[in-house]
């Protein structure tokens, strides 16, 4: 069972703006600004290692004279699952605009993965890139999350706010996700899916082209252990492949 000091995921939110070059500052944590009517409110995201941490970054917070608006911390309706308790100990971070380069690198290998599927071919560069990447450190409705298992890099989770007819957020979707093949089969993508869920609860969407068969069976049976069945499959004319949908 998880203790107050113990490792956890945090979003801190305080009044006024930083820019990204306070990252250092905060610990490495994600910075990101948004407003509201007018206001700009900044939030770093990350994990924390333990209650001393917290509190000293609270204390930086407050000598700067800004004002703390709200401190969440991650907190996980499901148990990790037995077979990896005690062996390896991994971690989900919101990547911020300095560590865009490693999420880059691992974009490349998740993607040269996926030719199997696509046929693409590399850029002149030999390099796979995914044009919409950029995009997660500068709009607000997408999320950048990076994996480490006992520090070391393991794969990543792209995770989109979705709309409709231009309105207000009306789900959340996995738009990209990956682990690195030595991580796989031990239960570490169904840890990491599981902590993306709970952070955003809501109503989800989870999409899988057609031809990626082994996709669709890790989907399937993550959706319905971590649901308990309660999910549902559709169909939708502008995609061409199953689609789980279920309420966090």
């Amino acid at each position: 069972m998880a203790t107050r000091d113990e490792p956890a995921l945090y979003r801190i939110g305080f009044s006024g703006q930083l820019d990204t070059t306070w990252a250092d500052w905060f610990d490495h944590l994600s910075l990101r600004v948004t407003f509201d009517q007018g206001a700009s409110i900044t939030t770093l995201a990350g994990v924390i290692k333990d209650q001393s941490a917290l509190h000293g970054l609270l204390a930086r917070i407050r000598d700067l004279g800004l004002t703390l608006l709200y401190v969440e911390r991650e907190r996980s309706s499901h148990p990790r699952p037995e077979e990896n308790e005690g062996t390896s100990e991994y971690s989900l971070l919101l990547a911020s605009l300095q560590l865009k380069p490693v999420l880059e690198n691992l974009m490349h290998l998740y993607l040269y993965e996926f030719t199997e599927y696509t046929g693409e071919d590399p850029d002149e560069q030999g390099w796979f890139m995914d044009e919409y990447l950029p995009r997660y450190w500068v709009e607000p409705e997408r999320y950048p999350f990076l994996v480490t298992v006992d520090g070391k890099w393991a794969g990543f989770v792209l995770v989109r706010r979705l709309s409709e007819n231009g309105q207000a957020p009306v789900a959340h979707s996995i738009a990209e996700f990956f682990i690195l093949k030595k991580y796989r089969r031990n239960g570490l993508g169904r840890q990491v899916a599981w902590q993306v869920f709970d952070r955003f609860p809501g109503r989800w969407v989870v999409e899988e082209i057609r031809e990626n068969l082994p996709a669709q069976a890790f989907w399937r049976r993550i959706i319905s252990e971590y649901t308990q069945g309660n999910f549902r499959e559709t169909a939708r004319a502008d995609w061409d492949g199953p689609v789980q949908e279920f309420e966090r």
